[in-house]
């Protein structure tokens, strides 16, 4: 179980864009300082009224005031055995802060979106993390 949660860290820290990459001798860093990345398994993962109506409602949540930046995707066609792929969708968002990030999870729209949507779910991961000075 712990090598999985590593890959899991591991996956998210790259999918998150956390790591300082090189482009043309500056560094460049994912916008905002908390990053709070969501897996999500649907019910239903070949119902494509579901997709449609979870696509929407993930647009929703990535437009609240409180994100910097937000990426929505789906598994990419890559595999090696370090790859998790299992989930249906996954969502990065990043905030300025753990504060923004905290008000973020008591906003009426995560909220409603929790009980809304909670149906379309059978599984959900969330990883979050903090830039490290540098």
């Amino acid at each position: 179980m712990t090598k999985r949660i590593l890959m899991y860290s591991v996956i998210a820290l790259l999918l998150a864009g956390c790591f300082t990459c090189q482009n043309k001798n500056r560094d460049v860093q994912l916008s905002g300082r908390f990053v709070h990345h969501v897996l999500f398994w649907l019910v239903e993962p070949e119902n494509p009224n579901a997709r449609t109506e979870f696509e929407g409602a993930l647009r929703d949540l990535a437009s609240i005031d409180l994100v910097v930046a937000n990426h929505i995707g789906i598994p990419a066609a890559t595999n090696r055995d370090v790859i998790e792929n299992t989930y249906t969708y996954s969502m990065v968002l990043t905030f300025a802060n753990k504060t923004d990030q905290d008000t973020y999870q008591t906003h009426p729209d995560h909220l409603k979106f929790i009980e809304k949507f909670g149906h379309l779910w059978s599984r959900v991961m969330v990883i979050d993390t903090e830039s490290i000075a540098h």
